[in-house]
């Protein structure tokens, strides 16, 4: 419970920094890249586990809204994996009223759609645990539904044995 408490607060700060950053929201961070919590402790005080890595996927524009995605394993394996989706709004604030639907598909071969709604769990904060059938490329498609508007965002990922 306390690491999770860690990490939620971690990537909260993620979120913050990114809202405050001058970099453009057209740079993102690889999949493969691991940001350190020692960053973050200057901005987020309560951060304590100096040794907590998160894995990230890189912020991505949903419209006026931006959207991270965690997952755990990481890298992802054949057979369950939680899928953590971040979402916040264009001032940073997180976003708690909206419904999310992953849609979860092989890139290389149809395996048939998996469709599921990951139910809200923290501040901004969606997660859902999956199944991935096997090794290989796959894609999660979110499709987020708020105040009468509907955006999309695709996050793509190698599951690996």
């Amino acid at each position: 419970m306390f690491k999770n408490s860690v990490m939620l607060v971690a990537v909260l700060g993620l979120i913050s920094l990114s809202a405050c950053s001058n970099v453009p929201s057209s740079i993102s961070t690889p999949s493969s890249a691991v940001i350190s919590a020692t960053a973050l402790t200057s901005q987020v005080q309560t951060v304590t586990d100096t040794t907590l890595h998160i894995p990230a996927t890189g912020v991505k524009p949903a419209g006026s809204l931006r959207v991270w995605m965690i997952t755990n394993p990481t890298p992802l394996k054949p057979g369950n994996g939680v899928l953590d989706a971040y979402v916040v709004d264009a001032n940073g604030q997180p976003v708690d009223d909206a419904v999310l639907t992953f849609t979860i598909n092989m890139t290389n071969m149809n395996m048939g759609n998996n469709v599921t709604q990951p139910p809200l769990v923290g501040p901004g904060h969606y997660s859902k645990t999956v199944r991935f059938s096997m090794a290989g490329p796959w894609r999660v498609t979110i499709k987020i539904v708020r105040e009468g508007q509907t955006n999309t965002v695709a996050f793509d990922f190698n599951v690996t044995y």
